[in-house]
């Protein structure tokens, strides 16, 4: 029996058997969570009409009657596009704040605000994972610092699509992007030397004072993990120590520390990568790659106007806006239209991650579409 007919056959007696909300199945369907079918394996679930993704699963939640309340039920007079909007904004409203996160990608020709994801599609990669609960994200960040609690206004609808306000403080700006090239095996993967030694370039890009070489160095390897990386069973964890990375890095500066600069230092690093690139990894550099790969998984490395390192979407652009959300952990890239914003898609911004740029300065409303 295949894994998909078994799995079709099963779902009464898999979800008689607990409870899930819609946001918990609706994560069954993104890209990092899966639907468990039994010992033939994980297969995502999938929907002739793509208003079935929403649709179907109703009459399996425990939240059904707080959703009809909210505008979610079957109704096959609506798009697509109703049907998400409708959920996202009900979904929001139960302060399920994080859906944001995969939210992501400006090219949106299927008509949807940037604000609500298209569940026809696999989710895009979160730098974050979703916990057991399938509500929280791990681990945790605060770059909202004591504006942990969300705020939102409901949508309003105009004659041309909805739009959502929330409450932000714009902290920096895009200046920089960081050029990195798929590897042809893993189009949406970049080699994680590379990645490393991109990073590493864009700390040069803005007059930024570090203490030392070595702090510069510091910040290349922490910000090319987004400050995380595998702790004990293999569970994300947040970090400040990265030796392996380290360890290319100061291989590069040490064989070149008599000539200085960042032009010799530049060149000795492209030989290290290159005779990376030619031999086997270490064994003990596996985790590394690793953590790597997952964090650059449609991603660009980038330096702020006020220099600091971040990740975001392939979709960033420079000049796009650092924004802080209340009540969402990670900053977010937006996109200014006018009196407006896009989401281009979540940021690891390093130095800011904590709450550092959350409590000085003004905090207002934007308007999303």
């Amino acid at each position: 029996m295949s894994p998909k007919v078994y799995l079709m056959l099963s779902m009464s007696k898999i979800y008689q058997q607990q409870e899930y909300s819609l946001l918990s199945m609706i994560r069954t369907n993104s890209f990092n969570s899966f639907a468990f079918v039994g010992s033939g394996g994980q297969e995502p679930l999938q929907a002739t009409d793509p208003r079935d993704k929403v649709f179907a699963l109703l009459g399996l939640v425990n939240d059904k009657d707080s959703l009809e309340a909210l505008g979610v039920f079957p109704d096959y007079t609506k798009s697509k596009e109703e049907v998400y909007t409708t959920t996202m904004a009900a979904m929001l409203r139960q302060g399920h704040i994080s859906l944001l996160s995969i939210c992501c990608g400006i090219e949106r020709p299927n008509g949807l605000p940037s604000w609500v994801p298209d569940w026809s599609k696999p989710d895009p990669p979160m730098l974050q994972v979703v916990g057991d609960d399938d509500h929280n994200l791990y681990p945790t960040f605060n770059a909202c610092g004591s504006k942990n609690e969300h705020h939102f206004v409901s949508p309003s609808r105009d004659h041309e699509r909805e739009r959502l306000m929330i409450y932000v403080k714009q902290v920096d700006e895009v200046f920089q992007l960081g050029h990195v090239d798929r590897l042809p095996s893993m189009p949406r993967a970049v080699s994680p030397v590379e990645w490393l030694d991109v990073m590493l370039q864009l700390t040069y890009s803005v007059e930024k004072p570090y203490l030392d070489v070595k702090e510069r160095m510091q910040t290349a390897a922490r910000a090319s993990h987004a400050g995380m990386r595998f702790g004990e069973n293999n569970m994300l964890k947040r970090a400040s120590e990265f030796p392996e990375a380290m360890r290319i890095l100061e291989e590069v500066y040490q064989s070149d520390a008599e000539k200085g600069g960042f032009l010799e230092s530049q060149s000795a690093l492209r030989r290290t990568l290159l005779r990376y690139r030619m031999m086997e990894f270490p064994s003990d550099m596996h985790q590394m790659l690793g953590e790597i790969l997952r964090i650059n998984d449609c991603k660009v490395p980038l330096i702020t106007k006020k220099g600091r390192l971040g990740i975001s979407a392939m979709t960033v652009e420079e000049g796009d806006i650092v924004v802080l959300v209340s009540g969402v952990q990670m900053p977010f890239i937006l996109r200014p239209t006018g009196t407006r914003y896009l989401v281009v898609g979540e940021a690891y911004i390093d130095g800011i991650m904590d709450g550092e740029a959350a409590e000085d300065g003004e905090w207002v409303h934007m308007e999303l579409e």
